[in-house]
């Protein structure tokens, strides 16, 4: 019905001014079942009409309920050239927003958008302005008032005066998104800017936007890359042609396996080094991420089976070990501390709280397992945040799993740091990372590991706290 009624309309030229002096005009209504749309003279409300002595009234011409008493008067817009900006005066009479009484101003650019709304007791004439540029032209455009009621046409929803259209001038921009340091184009990117209908690119990374004249920024984003920004000025009629090259690191680990050795009495520090081999430069950020894997960690000696791996914390909390985290140049150590003076507290999920001034790190009992994890950094020393400091975490209860690579009579833990992607957002917790974010996933599922501010190389350590 909406096709045959776009096809049917001669083509509106702008600017457009109807006060509804003379009538509907150039208005169709598309009321359905007891909404009605006419045109009157007379005082509305408490103003009057807002020009001349005319406005356009939507009610309806039975009882019923709302659902079945909706006046609808919709305006053509798909020949307009030039992106059209709409305004006019609106008014409600008495409705009950409650009751679902409300009076809506659409637009339809291949699908209907709700841009405002109104209900309750007459507020008086309220003037609305909608910048149209923002809907997607090239699928035709038009605007429709619509006015849902439970009353008789003697209780008017809503009234409408002095409907405005004019256009703004307007050119093309195209081109294509390209990957900055392959040449291949990117499809999926999304182009836009403040002033057009975002495009996004297809199979090849073509894109193109209707926009107003002027000087605008466009705006280029993509999961995978950092977003690109240009600034171009647009004339009238012209098409400006832009090609956008994406940058992103790229970066490789040394070592592909990370050992955290735990030596008695002693520290050792552990490095990652991370090579950025990509067009832009690497960025650090501090996240939170979920670790649904499995971790196997072994301590061996003391008569344990060292096929096996054990939990951390043992029946006799004389002989549980703890371990303490310090920030040391540009990396942290990892070391045991056998005979912690630390409060322990024997029953199940109990806080094991270190000292105020390691209180970077807690511990929490859980059955015969550990979970270690880093206090928010606002509980951190400002000292220790102004360094590239890790934040390091475990979840999970440590299980009795066989680790089977286990050949080291020292106590470790191995991550396999093998796969490498980016990612924009982490969906499992919905905590959002900022674009060019890179992420290291190990062979357990589990998500650690970004790259620090550095064109070149950098050192940095691997895993993220848990939620």
């Amino acid at each position: 019905m909406l096709i045959l009624l776009l096809l049917s309309q001669d083509t509106l030229s702008l600017p457009f001014y109807d006060g509804f002096e003379g009538g509907l005009g150039n208005w169709v209504i598309t009321t359905t079942y007891n909404g009605v749309v006419r045109t009157s003279t007379g005082s509305y409300g408490t103003g009057g009409a807002l020009e001349g002595d005319s406005v356009m009234v939507l009610t309806c011409s039975a009882w019923g309920p709302y659902s079945t008493s909706c006046a609808d008067v919709y305006l053509d817009l798909s020949g307009v050239t030039g992106i059209p900006v709409l305004s006019f005066y609106w008014r409600t009479w008495s409705l009950y927003g409650s009751e679902g009484e409300w009076v809506w101003l659409e637009v339809y650019d291949g699908e209907w958008h709700t841009i405002d709304s109104l209900t309750g007791y007459d507020p008086g004439w309220i003037k609305k302005k909608v910048n149209l540029g923002i809907y997607n032209p090239i699928k035709g455009l038009g605007v429709r008032f619509r006015a849902c009621m439970d009353g008789t046409e003697s209780w008017d929803a809503a009234y409408v005066d002095s409907v405005y259209v004019r256009d703004v001038p307007a050119g093309f921009i195209k081109g294509h998104v390209y990957d900055a340091k392959t040449g291949d184009p990117v499809s999926g990117a999304v182009v836009m800017s403040d002033v057009s209908f975002p495009d996004t690119t297809d199979a090849s990374g073509a894109y193109l936007m209707y926009i107003a004249v002027g000087n605008t920024e466009v705006i280029c984003t993509h999961p995978h890359y950092f977003t690109a920004r240009e600034s171009v000025k647009v004339t009238e009629g012209d098409t400006l042609v832009l090609d956008i090259y994406l940058k992103r690191p790229e970066i490789s680990l040394v070592p592909d396996s990370l050992y955290f050795l735990m030596y008695p009495g002693r520290s050792d520090t552990q490095y990652i080094s991370i090579t950025n081999n990509g067009t832009d430069t690497l960025r650090f950020d501090i996240f939170r991420a979920l670790h649904t894997g499995k971790l196997s960690i072994a301590v061996v000696g003391e008569g344990w089976n060292p096929a096996y791996s054990y939990p951390l914390l043992r029946d006799d909390d004389s002989l549980s070990r703890y371990f303490k985290f310090d920030f040391v140049g540009n990396g942290w150590t990892f070391e045991d501390l056998e005979g912690y003076d630390g409060v322990v507290v024997d029953n199940d999920n109990a806080s094991i709280t270190a000292t105020e001034a390691e209180a970077l790190v807690k511990f929490w009992r859980q059955g015969k397992g550990v979970v270690m994890g880093m206090d928010d950094l606002d509980e951190v020393a400002p000292a220790v945040q102004d360094y590239l400091f890790p934040i390091f975490g475990i979840s999970g209860v440590f299980d009795a799993s066989i680790d089977g690579g286990m050949t080291n009579p020292d106590h470790f833990i191995s991550r396999d740091l093998d796969t490498i992607y980016s990612v924009s957002s982490w969906s499992g917790d919905a905590y959002t990372i900022s674009d060019g974010t890179w992420l290291v996933r190990d062979t357990l599922g589990n998500i650690f590991a970004v790259a620090k501010e550095d064109t070149g190389r950098a050192v940095i350590f691997g895993q993220t706290i848990y939620s």
